[in-house]
C-alpha cells in the first residue's frame, strides 16, 4: 500500500470512529420500564425479609420518575445526591422499613428515571416539583424528608415552599440552595470552594467515557466503603455499574449546568426559592467535618435561616455520613421523627 493510500485509510478510520462516537453521544437514552431494576432485585436479596422492595413510576412520559418503596406506616422519602441514585439510600431504608413506609427516588436523568428532552427540566424549581409530584401521586400525607448532597438541597427547597406538607427534614452534606448561592455571590472564598462545578459542567459523554469516570467514581467513592466493610462488594459493584454510565452521568451534570450559572452573573432567579425564605419545619443538618463544601459560614447562615434546627457534625468524616456513621445518622433521624 502506498503512503498516500495508507494516509487516506487512516483518515477514513478516524472519521468513521469520530462519527460513531458523536452518534453514540447524541443517541437518546431509553429506559425499559417493564424490566425490573437490578438494584431492586439485589435489595430484596440482601435486605431483611420483613418488607420487600417494589418499584414504580410517576409523571408523564418523557419525564417519568422512578421510585422504590417498602414497608408501611408514616412515609419517609429519601433523595440521593451526586453521583448517586436511589440504591445509595438502601442502608437507611433498611433501618426504617420495619416501622415506616420508605420511598427512594431516582432524580431526572439518573438511574431508571427518564431523560428529559429539554435542559430546563433540570431547573431547581422543576426538580423540587418532581418531589411534589411523587408526594401527590402516591397520596403521601406530610412525609418526613431525608436528602443527601443534591437531595439535601431538593428536600429543603420543597419544605421551604411547602412547610405545611412536610413533617420533618433531614439534610446531609449540602445546604439549601438559597443558602449556598448568596455566599457564592458574596465572597471569593465560596467561589473557590465551589469551583469544581465548572469542571463538572465542562464534561460531555465522550470525554466522560474517555476519562473513565466510571473507574474514578468507583475508586474515589465506593471502593473505600467496600474495603472498610461498610457496604458489601455486591452492593459496591451494583453502584459501579448503575452510576458509571457515561451518558447518564452527562445528563446528571445538567443539574449543575442549569442551576449553577457563571458565578459572576447571578440573578434573583438563581436563589431558589428566594433570598430570605426560611426553613421552618423541625430539621436536622448532618455533615462530616472533613467535607470541604460545608463551611462554617454556610452552617452559620443555615442556623440563622431556620426556625427549629439541630446541627450534627462528625469529626474525621467526609461527604457521606450516612455510610461512615450510618447507625448514628439513623438514631438522629429516628429521634427527630419520633419527636414530631
Amino acid at each position: 500500500m502506498s503512503v498516500a493510500k495508507l494516509f487516506l485509510t487512516v483518515i477514513a478510520i478516524i472519521v468513521i470512529a469520530l462519527t460513531g462516537a458523536l452518534a453514540w453521544s447524541v443517541w437518546p437514552i431509553s429506559t425499559d420500564i417493564n424490566k425490573p431494576d437490578p438494584a431492586v432485585v439485589l435489595a430484596n436479596k440482601l435486605g431483611m425479609q420483613n418488607a420487600s422492595y417494589t418499584e414504580g413510576y410517576v409523571g408523564e412520559k418523557g419525564e417519568r420518575i422512578h421510585y422504590v418503596t417498602a414497608g408501611e406506616g408514616e412515609p419517609i422519602i429519601f433523595v440521593h445526591g451526586f453521583p448517586s441514585y436511589w440504591f445509595t439510600m438502601f442502608g437507611l431504608m433498611e433501618a426504617f422499613k420495619s416501622d415506616y413506609q420508605v420511598i427512594a427516588v431516582d432524580g431526572l436523568g439518573v438511574g431508571r428515571s427518564e431523560v428529559p428532552s429539554s435542559k430546563s427540566a433540570y431547573e431547581m424549581e422543576n426538580l423540587v416539583g418532581n418531589l411534589g409530584l411523587l408526594i401527590d401521586e402516591l397520596g403521601l400525607e406530610k412525609p418526613h424528608l431525608v436528602g443527601h448532597d443534591w437531595g439535601s438541597s431538593l428536600v429543603t427547597g420543597y419544605a421551604q415552599v411547602n412547610p405545611d406538607k412536610v413533617s420533618t427534614v433531614t439534610a446531609m452534606s449540602a445546604l439549601p440552595y438559597n443558602i449556598v448561592m448568596p455566599r457564592i455571590d458574596a465572597d471569593d472564598k465560596h467561589k473557590e470552594v465551589y469551583s469544581y462545578v465548572d469542571y463538572f459542567k465542562s464534561g460531555n459523554p465522550i470525554l466522560i467515557k474517555v476519562m473513565n469516570a466510571k473507574k474514578s467514581i468507583w475508586e474515589g467513592t465506593f471502593q473505600p466503603f467496600v474495603e472498610k466493610g461498610i457496604i458489601s462488594l455486591e452492593e459496591g459493584e451494583r453502584y459501579r455499574e448503575d452510576i458509571g454510565n457515561a451518558k447518564r452521568l452527562n445528563e446528571f451534570i445538567n443539574w449543575y449546568r442549569v442551576n449553577f450559572p457563571d458565578f459572576g452573573s447571578l440573578a434573583d432567579l438563581d436563589f431558589y426559592p428566594g433570598r430570605g425564605v426560611r426553613l421552618t419545619n423541625p430539621a436536622i443538618f448532618i455533615y462530616g467535618e472533613e467535607d470541604r463544601v460545608v463551611t462554617p459560614e454556610l452552617v452559620s447562615d443555615l442556623k440563622a435561616a431556620s426556625d427549629n434546627l439541630k446541627v450534627i457534625s462528625y469529626s474525621n468524616i467526609g461527604h457521606r455520613p450516612h455510610f461512615d456513621k450510618k447507625e448514628d445518622v439513623v438514631r438522629e433521624i429516628r429521634a427527630l421523627i419520633e419527636a414530631n
